[in-house]
């Protein structure tokens, strides 16, 4: 909107000077105030747009923001040329990281996008991040003792396998007639333990894959195509990977579909059945999918 204002100033004084508001008309310093107002503002704009974004992971793009706002608005600082405009900046920089704070699943999101993992700026967030702190989601000041990009990835494939067997050793609810059970002895299962590879040998494998993708070099790529083509030869990476970039950055998506549900379900509208709303939203959402269809 103040963009759009900036670029209409002209047009806005020959309106006000045509209904005789001669003293309403934006002079030249007004108008390098708006616009330079514009342009602060731009930045957050950028930001905004692209971490609402739902084709693609955001999670993995929030410490970049946070770094480029930051430098973006010292920068715009020392430009400014009116006090309004520094004390705005000045403001802003000291205040921005209490608003927009980085937290563990940032810095793990950022390392598993292949083009970001060796960022040299990501070293100064993992410094925050205590040494054998699993549960922990704030970044920390003065650690000690930090983690390492290794062993944080190794504590997010922990965490995750631990998930997975909770899931497993949880009772079937399946309702299927069919279904059946397999029963194994408990012989047959120290057997199968006993061929198994030792625990030692798969950590050593895990730590082998994450100093491998850590290692291996990448050229500008799209996270989601490149994690596609090496799921296989990284797979416990993978499954870290898989689980970061199906976090949105923000709750911008879940709030456009309540707006526009609530847009559906009006006054007027009140006696829909849900499913013609479900329906609904989802042509919405996937509007670009069956619009072809539709034209058909």
């Amino acid at each position: 909107m103040i963009q759009s204002y900036t670029n209409n100033i002209s047009t806005i004084n020959v309106a006000l000077v045509k209904a005789k508001k001669e003293l309403l008309v934006i002079g030249t310093m007004e108008k390098q105030i708006i616009t330079e107002f514009g342009t602060f503002l731009k930045i957050f704009e950028d930001a905004t747009k692209h971490l609402q974004g739902q084709d693609y992971p955001t999670i993995s793009s929030c410490i970049y923001f946070q770094e480029s706002i930051m430098s973006s608005m010292k920068n715009e600082e020392e430009k400014a040329s009116f006090e309004l405009t520094i004390n705005l900046c000045n403001f802003a920089v000291q205040n921005f990281t209490k608003r927009f704070k980085v937290y563990r699943m940032y810095v793990v999101a950022a390392l598993m996008d292949p083009c970001q993992k060796n960022w040299p700026v990501l070293d100064k967030y993992i410094l925050q991040i205590p040494k054998q702190s699993p549960n922990s989601l704030e970044l920390v000041h003065d650690v000690l003792s930090p983690i390492s990009k290794e062993n944080l990835i190794m504590e997010e494939i922990e965490k995750l396998k631990e998930i997975d067997d909770t899931l497993l050793n949880e009772p079937s609810t399946s309702t299927e007639p069919n279904a059946k059970k397999q029963k194994i002895s408990a012989s047959r299962q120290r057997m199968l333990e006993f061929m198994g590879p030792s625990p030692s040998n798969v950590q050593n494998n895990v730590e082998l894959e994450i100093r491998k993708y850590l290692e291996m070099k990448v050229e500008a790529v799209e996270p989601l195509d490149w994690w596609r083509q090496n799921k296989q030869i990284f797979p416990n990476v993978a499954t870290v990977a898989n689980m970061c970039f199906g976090i949105p950055a923000t709750s911008a998506s879940s709030e456009q579909a309540f707006s526009y549900a609530g847009n559906c379900v009006n006054a007027k509208r009140s006696n829909l059945h849900p499913a013609t709303v479900k329906k609904q939203l989802f042509v919405h959402d996937n509007k670009a999918v069956v619009e072809p269809f539709l034209s058909n």
